[in-house]
């Protein structure tokens, strides 16, 4: 793919309209560990609760994190949910033009959590079309206003209707759709749809990808792009019946929540961008690929769609989605070890540090003191080599499995929700001395220290420098 950071770049120019049903996606999330003794029901303890943007929002949502203006049009209920999706779109940065309709009631689906085992989900809804009037209403806005490119966000709740596309159709020449199956019809002649495998198989009654992509492209004269999950992509395109297949770039699969807006969202704003169909499906295959590895309805960055085309090897996390996996990891039984450092200049005391430490369980995760933090404790002149730098030069380790860092003066915070079984540091420390010694014995991990090797370090190396 060519032109990577062209296109990117571009996406801060966009204005891009979604059109769709709005939810808001709730959790609620405790810890399991004893049965109710008025019936044989498990009991769970509140840990906490959130309310994230899903549905058309959650779209919305990953359009202004990858930098371009947008705007949101949805039915909501005049309820006590209206506050609080008003408050995230705000907070958010999410322009709108809500319908708001006593009739309806805002869409929330309820998950319950325990640990990171969803027991069950609640969908609280009413499904009811949109009325003739709004839909008048809805296409003065759009003509009113000047759009680079306009997502359909359906998901079958009553706000896409037979009129309302009609009427889009007539007004603007690229629109996108996320379909379902019973509206799919609706969608001949936009510029591309985007099923999933599964829609596309209820649609056309075909069980092979290939068949129902040359079908859905012939019975209703789109681009098709069909997502299938971990097996990535498959592009059916228009003008030259040609086809394309893109293999998942996900390298862990832990929640499939909002992948599918996530994918629109890259692969609308790609298109928007001058990018050609095979790019743009790319686009939204790597972002869709970032978004699986995080916990719950997530979003994806402009800068971490970015690094993930310069560094395909990179192997920096975040603290969530860091914490996810070690729970993932621990129901396993894999032993997780932990170490940390600046790596400021790479050197043998470090490799076999890093080798010694991999050996002692399954998965060794780096704490690599960022800018800021090395400048806490190493001063104003240091790092030599600047974070960004440095991860890319860990990232091609075999025996780092993940990177994290960490802006405090110690990595404390971060091992506390690790919880690794065993800390790894070099032999010129004390055990009593590693920071996080007194939390891990209160578990049973351990601290295994490792021999230096040459008295080798940084620091020395700067000195003879």
């Amino acid at each position: 793919m060519k032109n990577i950071n062209k296109i990117i770049s571009k996406f801060k120019l966009k204005n891009i309209l979604i059109i769709g049903d709005i939810i808001l996606d709730r959790y609620i999330k405790g810890d399991i560990n004893r049965i109710s003794p008025e019936s044989p029901i498990p009991v769970m303890s509140l840990k906490n609760k959130e309310i994230r943007l899903g549905g058309a929002a959650n779209v919305a949502n990953n359009i202004v994190s990858m930098g371009a203006d947008c705007t949101l049009i949805g039915q909501v209920g005049i309820d006590s949910y209206l506050d609080k999706l008003n408050g995230l779109l705000q907070k958010n940065n999410i322009k709108k033009y809500l319908i708001e309709n006593d009739n309806y009631k805002t869409i929330v689906k309820t998950r319950i959590i325990s640990g990171n085992q969803q027991i069950i989900r609640i969908d609280d809804e009413i499904i009811r079309n949109i009325s003739t009037d709004n839909v008048n209403r809805i296409i003065a806005y759009v003509q009113n206003n000047s759009f680079d490119l306009i997502i359909i966000s359906d998901y079958g709740k009553g706000m896409i209707t037979k009129k309302l596309i009609a009427d889009l159709k007539l007004i603007h020449s690229r629109i996108i759709v996320d379909p379902k199956p019973q509206n799919i019809h609706l969608f001949k002649d936009v510029f591309a749809l985007c099923p999933n495998y599964e829609e596309a198989k209820q649609y056309t009654k075909m069980n092979d990808i290939h068949s129902s992509g040359k079908k859905l492209m012939s019975a209703l004269n789109s681009n098709i792009v069909i997502t299938n999950g971990k097996e990535g992509a498959s592009l059916f395109e228009l003008n030259d019946g040609n086809s394309f297949s893109c293999p998942s770039e996900a390298k862990e699969v832990f929640d499939v929540s909002g992948a599918g807006d996530t994918f629109i969202s890259a692969f609308s704003l790609a298109i928007a961008s001058d990018a050609d169909l095979i790019d743009s499906v790319i686009m939204g295959n790597v972002a869709a690929g970032i978004v699986v590895s995080k916990r719950g309805t997530s979003i994806v960055s402009d800068i971490e769609l970015l690094n993930a085309f310069e560094n395909k090897k990179n192997k920096l996390i975040s603290p969530e989605a860091l914490e996810f996996k070690m729970n993932e990891y621990k129901k396993q039984n894999k032993k997780i070890i932990f170490t940390n450092g600046c790596f400021d200049i790479l050197h043998a005391g470090h490799i076999k540090l890093l080798n010694k430490a991999k050996q002692l369980g399954d998965v060794l995760v780096l704490a690599l003191n960022s800018d800021i933090s090395v400048k806490k404790n190493k001063g104003q002149n240091r790092p030599i080599n600047n974070e960004a730098d440095r991860v890319l030069v860990l990232s091609n380790l075999i025996d780092i499995d993940y990177i994290i860092l960490f802006d405090d003066e110690t990595p404390l915070e971060l091992i506390k929700i690790i919880c690794p079984d065993i800390i790894v540091k070099g032999a010129d420390y004390k055990k009593t001395e590693v920071i996080g010694y007194d939390f891990i014995k209160k578990y049973f991990g351990k601290v295994e220290l490792i021999e230096i090797y040459n008295n080798k370090s940084t620091t020395g190396i700067i000195e003879r420098l």
